[in-house]
């Protein structure tokens, strides 16, 4: 396609085209003038919005300029505009692109024109005083209801407005709630999910930072990544039965959580899936779980066990840590549980941020029989002390002690043949090492920043 960028100035049929608008849309103040508009001319004969220049409040995005159809409204073409407070948009505009009103801060409303079939990725996001979606009938692919952005048949809700206050009861027609769809709308207080929805996408209700309580429904069967990540007044969450998956982070930093409960269908639970939740103090992992991500519960302070049902045919759990069933691999040990900690004899692998965080812990014996010390297994351990790596051990992971600040006793057994990159990085107190004869690879920065 052919572009040729153009702004369009002041000619004499702004006049007419202003009695025009003011006959479709009477209740709205406008831009009157072709050239408050900068276009883009397509090779159709069409052209798009690029940057709008009129004045502030309520606009109309017309139907044609210079009898031209506007048919576009291009990417950051409205974005950090200051003073728009409300946008109508013809009925010839079947595309609104990424970022195309991105951050318009007073902006309170838009009214879609039935020609709007495609909005872009953040087309609305950071419009922190829009309250009200509204769709012009008959749209064959967005409706609206209650100032929500649906699909046509409102199975799918797409967007929660960002200054929404209050409880919400999500309708029952919904089957499906979009990735994205509360991102960072912070005034919402209380959520309902039906029994209808199936599905929470990615980021679906993500920095929602008023949010002290949600419902989900028995129909959801997966919870997206990030999907409730950063919503830090959420206290207690249960997750039904129906469940089966919870993607990454799905409940990361909530900070005040303090209680959860994960029902007894979940398979699935992603990486950090309740990650930096610093008041959770008890966990249980019902049988049903036979996936487990890194790190689920890493950055939890006060997480005194992470329990497993005895059903569970993959994991298990001694004395509050978690094990594969075998218990040949550590999988995680509790945030809260400090002091000291021998791993047992018969386990071969330290899983991956096995560790992590665990800010209370002062002292590690590596037992007899471990192989393998993951990528990360120690990192941010900053009260750790004292380490004494057995001489079973051939294979130190990378940045696996990474950030122990208080680290000043570390005895290397005698069999280490790697030390991966950034092992004992920012290790600060660390003013010596020996490192044994058996060493044959370290890699890059593996002591970077300790002081010898």
């Amino acid at each position: 396609m052919t572009i040729l960028i153009s702004l369009l100035r002041f000619c004499h049929g702004r006049l007419l085209l202003g009695a025009i608008f003011l006959l479709h849309y009477p209740c709205v103040a406008m831009a009157q003038r072709p050239d408050d508009f900068g276009v883009v001319s397509y090779s159709d004969g069409t052209i798009g919005i690029t940057k709008y220049f009129g004045p502030n409040g309520n606009i109309v995005v017309p139907d044609t300029i210079e009898g031209l159809a506007v048919v576009r409204i291009e990417r950051r073409s409205f974005s950090n505009y200051e003073g728009l407070t409300g946008v109508v948009i013809g009925s010839n505009v079947t595309t609104i692109d990424d970022l195309a009103f991105y951050n318009c801060r007073d902006l309170g409303k838009i009214t879609f024109g039935v020609g709007v079939t495609n909005i872009g990725m953040g087309a609305f996001g950071f419009c922190s005083s829009l309250t009200n979606f509204t769709v012009t009938d008959p749209n064959p692919v967005f409706s609206s209801r209650d100032g929500v952005l649906f699909d046509r048949s409102q199975g799918t809700l797409i967007q929660c407005p960002f200054a929404k206050t209050g409880d919400y009861v999500i309708p029952d027609t919904v089957t499906s709630i979009a990735g994205d769809a509360f991102w960072i709308c912070p005034s919402l207080t209380t959520v309902t999910i039906p029994d209808s929805v199936t599905s929470l996408g990615d980021s679906a209700f993500y920095g929602c930072t008023g949010l002290t309580s949600v419902t989900i429904g028995r129909g959801v069967v997966s919870i997206g990544p990030y999907a409730f990540g950063g919503c830090e007044r959420l206290t207690n969450v249960t997750i039904p039965d129906g469940v089966t998956s919870l993607g990454q982070a799905a409940f990361a930093s909530c900070t005040n959580l303090t209680g959860v409960t994960i029902g007894k269908g979940v398979v699935s639970l992603g990486d950090y899936a309740f990650g930096g939740n610093p008041g959770l103090t008890s966990v249980t992992i019902p049988g049903s779980v036979t996936n487990l991500g890194v790190a689920v519960f890493e950055g939890c302070d006060k997480l005194q066990a992470i329990e497993v049902e005895p059903a569970n045919a993959v994991y298990r759990s001694v004395a509050g840590v978690l094990f594969d069933r075998n218990q040949k691999t550590i999988l995680q040990y509790p945030g809260g549980a400090g002091g000291s900690y021998t791993i047992p004899n018969g386990v071969t692998t330290i899983g991956d941020e096995a560790f992590a965080s665990c800010i209370v812990l002062t002292n590690v014996t590596i037992g007899n029989g471990v192989v393998t010390i993951g990528n990360l297994a120690f990192s941010g351990c900053k009260a750790l002390a004292a380490v004494t790596i057995s001489g079973s051990v051939t294979n130190i992971g990378e940045n696996a002690f990474d950030s122990c600040y208080g680290l000043t006793n570390l005895t290397i057994g005698n069999g280490v043949l790697s030390i991966g990159a950034g092992a004992f990085e920012a290790c600060i107190s660390l003013v010596r090492v020996t490192i044994p004869d058996s060493v044959v690879g370290i890699g890059d920065s593996a002591f970077q920043y300790c002081h010898f």
